[in-house]
């Protein structure tokens, strides 16, 4: 399973073009008659992206450069962040309709003068009395169904600065009286994501897993580490591609 643990790799623009080339599925020669090039030249190249994927081969490096283009573009600053932590604990009560959940995040900054972003978040069926800490916040626009939130820096971070903080919420509807499911969409690259849930010690479900999708269909399944103490059940998830959706779901 291919992981990433840090920045992603500064790439030249000749190793951008090798790397495309290579997974459009082009030969050495093809790429070298491309670029106007030796397929000495093309073969040093490649040797020079395998050292900065950590791959022995370009078989081998072909999951990581595939993951590498889909979390952050080929010119490594796709995204704005990158989430080196991104923690959930949810608090849940199966006498009430609704959850405590607190998401303590760390963002590495992959791009210079980066100042903020604005948040989405439902009123119905999804998070209520969202209080952030350790940023400034300011509400952007309300309207019936869902609030906007600024999130703002200043002085904008440079790049490799790190952006941490808190947000703590209700998470409306996450169940029934019966069954519950909670989601969540890898929509930031990031190395991990952990998943906290704590059930009252009395009310442990019966039952409780974990599926990774992407576009429909499960993927990863070896990327969830699952692990219980008591009332607590934690799952500790490395997503690879962007978009991709966790989903818990329980009964009792």
């Amino acid at each position: 399973m291919v992981q990433f643990h840090s920045l992603p790799p500064t790439l030249t623009r000749r190793e951008r073009q090798v790397l495309s080339a290579t997974l459009d599925g082009l030969t050495r020669e093809e790429i070298a008659q491309l670029l106007s090039v030796s397929p000495e030249t093309i073969k040093a190249i490649t040797r020079k992206l395998l050292a900065k994927f950590e791959a022995v081969s370009l078989r081998d490096g072909l999951k990581t450069m595939i993951a590498y283009e889909e979390m952050f573009g080929l010119t490594g600053v796709g995204h704005k962040r990158f989430a080196t932590s991104n923690n959930f604990h949810i608090r849940i009560d199966p006498n009430r309709k609704d959850a405590t959940v607190t998401m303590d995040i760390e963002y590495k900054i992959l791009v210079d003068g980066f100042d903020g972003w604005t948040g989405l978040y439902y009123k119905f069926g999804g998070f209520q009395d969202v209080q952030y800490s350790g940023v400034t916040v300011s509400r952007h626009t309300e309207s019936k169904d869902c609030h906007y939130f600024e999130i703002s820096v200043d002085p904008p971070l440079r790049k490799n600065q790190t952006l941490a903080f808190q947000a703590v919420s209700r998470h409306i509807g996450i169940y029934t009286a019966q069954k519950g499911v909670d989601v969540h969409r890898n929509s930031v690259p990031c190395c991990s994501k952990t998943f906290v849930y704590e059930f009252s010690e009395n009310d442990v479900p019966q039952n409780i897993a974990a599926i990774l999708y992407l576009g429909g269909d499960v993927v990863g399944q070896d990327a969830i580490e699952r692990r219980q103490h008591g009332n607590i059940i934690t799952f500790h998830v490395q997503p690879l591609l962007m978009n991709s959706r966790f989903e818990a779901r329980w009964t009792w």
